[in-house]
């Protein structure tokens, strides 16, 4: 990786532009092909998931991305994820259960995106998780997903746009945590600002590693140098005593 173009951190003021800067150095077309959802679609959605019941409001950074690209991200949102994320999609959503299951709106939380494998990414509207994502299974809370949807939204730009000449991805145990940090240091990767309870982004020039353990540990060894990749993914394998197994390696 180019530690060049790594994602800026900031404040929610400049997300989109930060948002914007990063993308465009792999995508100059993406700022063309978003679209905005309108200011009636934003009003008839908040009225729909009945979020003032709750007296809450959406998180500043998902009221941006409505205003920035709720009807079309481009694609990398969808694609990282594999959801259905424009703003029409929820509010069909939002919709059909008012009619068939008005009693999910008694439950103090706000689906935002849908998942193509079913369930869905929400925000718990009771101010006990802040603006936590969290993960569903129908109306059942799953696990927690990302630290904030700030967070969320530049792990999945992360993971959709940086590639490399050399790739490795490998699954292991769930005890991951001690072994990812253990990377950290050992390699003297930069621990990204967007890394998060569930995501651990290690960037280095050459070379950077991303871990996702929802539902599992999955992660990404990518960069120019073939010879530390190797090396990284041997001492995961010594770690984990050989439970981490290679997925598909390219190179």
């Amino acid at each position: 990786m180019n530690n060049t173009r790594k994602p800026e951190q900031g404040n929610t003021d400049n997300l989109f532009q930060r948002l914007s800067d990063y993308i465009s150095q792999f995508d100059k077309t993406w700022i063309e092909r978003i679209k905005p959802a309108s200011p009636e679609s934003i009003e008839l959605l908040i009225n729909l998931s009945g979020i003032r019941k709750w007296n809450r409001s959406f998180p500043k950074s998902y009221q941006i991305y409505l205003e920035k690209m709720g009807t079309d991200d481009g694609g990398f949102l969808s694609s990282a994820l594999g959801a259905y994320t424009d703003i029409g999609t929820i509010i069909e959503f939002y919709q059909e259960y008012s009619e068939c299951k008005p009693e999910v709106f008694e439950f103090p939380f706000f689906l935002f995106f849908s998942l193509e494998m079913g369930g869905g990414l929400a925000f718990d509207l009771s101010g006990k998780n802040k603006d936590a994502v969290m993960e569903f299974d129908g109306w059942k809370f799953s696990s927690f997903f990302s630290e904030s949807f700030e967070k969320m939204i530049f792990q999945s730009a992360f993971s959709h746009f940086e590639k490399n000449k050399y790739c490795l991805t490998f699954n292991a145990s769930s005890c991951f945590s001690e072994i990812g940090n253990s990377i950290l240091n050992k390699y003297g990767f930069e621990k990204a600002w967007f890394s998060d309870f569930n995501n651990l982004i290690g960037l280095k020039t050459d070379v950077c590693f991303e871990t996702q353990t929802a539902g599992g540990v999955f992660g990404r060894i990518i960069g120019d140098n073939k010879n530390l990749i190797d090396e990284i993914m041997k001492f995961i394998i010594k770690e984990t005593d050989s439970d981490a197994e290679i997925l598909e390696k390219d190179f």
